[in-house]
């Protein structure tokens, strides 16, 4: 090319790249056979060369005849005279469509991943499922490019369902409140794709099997263009589905997309699962808080974390701590060192043979731990743990009965000392009588 950015030559591999011939090139503007427009690009590989009189180098996109986008490293090479004056530009390009789409495909995956991560991450101790449920929808969402996702949960046994969580990008109408206690069968051709743990992932609408009429009116209706439906299974069963809506084009996911999309799914499959065992100790909770309000003896619940979750106002006369205090309060503020450990050991112990058995049995252990009280001194409880399992048998947490037996433990500390004590006069005593009898025979050869 000359300074005026005119094809003065090409090879035939540069032609062949663009679907052109020669006469289509020679003698045109640059910017207007490999870039289609009407004046020079913003960023430009050749002018910086008749500039600076060296070689530049960059990346560049390029528009084809027929629309394809492909990228090219491309390098200019000056061309001087017997001045040293730039005359011509050899710019010479090289295809890196592949590698960029490659480039491209790793970063979109490491984003999902990482993703992916923060979305577990956030599940940990939190307090609200459901906040934790429609921050990580939409977080997902924005990242995979979907108009428009959903969370749809069984109700009755699997005979109706309802959408419970519901993103939506800007301009694209909510659906959540017009989609609640849907007959299963509003779904007849994806249920039993669903059950065998399939994904539906239809890249265009208007082209869905006859078999599934009634499922693309209703798509139609909310005008979807493409959709991905995940099976969300909570414990063990088919308990609902994701789902992932294109409104504005027909659109599809690739592979590495939809495997971290059912990553997600399960990741929310869990968290389902957390919320479903947490009702259910909550219910078992309310079922006792009536009699432990009214014992002697303290009752307590906690989750698998050894987080206080209850605890009955006998806390305050045993221990001098409100209830709000003593549940705010981790084991290891609540126990001496030498008590903590016996506990953890205990639990881990204990843990291990509930995970080992059948789901309907149970077993209590009795502790005896040192705590601490309010106003920094100790008592001794007899504390008796047994876990707690939901309908399904999942482990959920632990209850258990603390009673004061720190009077027992001194009596016991006192008889043991003056046991000892009887055991020292009676060592002492058969010493004196052997002595004596040494002596003795000393005084009696």
């Amino acid at each position: 090319m000359d300074k005026n950015l005119t094809v003065k030559e090409v090879n035939k591999y540069r032609l062949e790249a663009l679907g052109l011939n020669r006469e289509q090139v020679i003698g045109k503007k640059c910017y207007e056979v490999f870039q289609h427009r009407d004046k020079p690009c913003e960023i430009c590989p050749v002018q910086p060369v008749f500039e600076k009189g060296e070689m530049v180098r960059l990346e560049k996109s390029a528009v084809l005849g027929d629309g394809t986008v492909k990228y090219f490293d491309t390098q200019g090479t000056p061309i001087f005279d017997e001045k040293g004056t730039v005359v011509q530009v050899v710019s010479s390009i090289r295809d890196i469509t592949e590698q960029k789409q490659a480039e491209e495909t790793i970063k979109r995956k490491l984003e999902f991943e990482k993703m992916v991560s923060t979305i577990s991450s956030r599940f940990v101790g939190v307090s609200d499922i459901d906040d934790a449920i429609n921050a990580s929808l939409v977080d997902i969402s924005k990242l995979s490019g979907a108009s428009r996702s959903y969370i749809f949960l069984f109700r009755q046994e699997g005979i109706t369902m309802d959408n419970t969580h519901e993103w939506c990008a800007d301009g694209v109408s909510p659906q959540i409140a017009n989609l609640k206690n849907l007959p299963i069968e509003t779904f007849p051709w994806w249920m039993p794709k669903l059950r065998n743990g399939e994904i539906i992932h239809i890249k265009d609408i208007s082209k869905m099997p006859t078999e599934a009429k009634a499922e693309k009116e209703i798509l139609e209706m909310q005008d979807i263009k493409s959709l991905l439906v995940l099976p969300l299974n909570i414990r063990g069963k088919l308990g609902g589905f994701v789902g992932f809506d294109n409104t504005v084009e027909a659109e599809e996911w690739n592979d590495e997309d939809i495997t971290i999309l059912r990553v997600f799914s399960e990741t929310l499959g869990t968290a389902f699962e957390r919320k479903h065992a947490e009702n259910k100790l909550r219910e078992s909770e309310k079922k006792y808080r009536l009699l432990a309000d009214n014992v002697t003896d303290v009752i307590w619940t906690m989750d698998m974390n050894l987080k206080c979750i209850y605890v009955s106002p006998t806390v305050t006369r045993m221990r001098g701590w409100s209830v709000e205090e003593a549940m705010a309060m981790a084991l290891e503020e609540s126990l001496t060192p030498a008590s903590l450990e016996l506990a953890r050991k205990a639990f881990a112990e204990e843990l291990a043979i509930e995970n080992m058995k059948q789901k309907d049995l149970s077993r209590s252990r009795m502790l005896e731990l040192e705590q601490i009280c309010k106003d920094g001194s100790t008592i001794w409880i007899e504390a008796k743990m047994t876990f707690l399992r939901a309908p399904d048998g999942q482990l959920i947490g632990i209850s258990g009965i603390s009673r004061d037996i720190t009077e027992r433990k001194k009596v016991e500390a006192e008889k043991k000392e003056l046991e000892q004590r009887a055991q020292l006069a009676t060592r002492l005593a058969t010493v004196g009588e052997m002595a004596s009898g040494i002596a003795h025979e000393i005084n009696n050869p």
